[in-house]
């Protein structure tokens, strides 16, 4: 089983090689932290596995690495366009566009401390 940097096993749901035994994704434990749900889908933070996960509002779908190379992340948020995430690793907010391009891990950066949580004020 891969290390993470943090020298915690990665639950083996949230590895590049998942099981191929079909699995709830309520039940995959992934330290996820941050949970977001937009008309279509359930979004959710890895925290270990530094992924943002998404899958069908039904449970189909999962995608545990629909966005890599997060930074521990943390809380998560969606909007109408984008989803934000907080990387607790490295004093940044990510954002990707909910199709999961345009991924930017340091979309701001925080000046003191790190990032727990997230939130979007709707624009006009």
């Amino acid at each position: 089983m891969r290390r993470s940097r943090t020298s915690r096993p990665i639950h083996p749901a949230c590895r590049d090689d998942p099981p191929s035994t079909p699995t709830s994704f309520a039940t995959q434990k992934c330290e996820s932290r941050g949970l977001g749900v937009d008309s279509r889908y359930i979004y959710w933070s890895n925290e270990y596995g530094s992924t943002i996960g998404r899958a069908n509002l039904n449970g189909t779908g999962v995608n545990q690495r629909f966005i890599t190379a997060a930074n521990r992340p943390d809380a998560l948020v969606i909007d109408s366009r984008y989803v934000y995430w907080a990387n607790w690793g490295n004093g940044t907010i990510g954002r990707a566009s909910l199709d999961g391009t345009g991924v930017n891990q340091s979309f701001l950066a925080v000046r003191r401390g790190r990032p727990v949580g997230v939130a979007v004020i709707p624009g006009p």
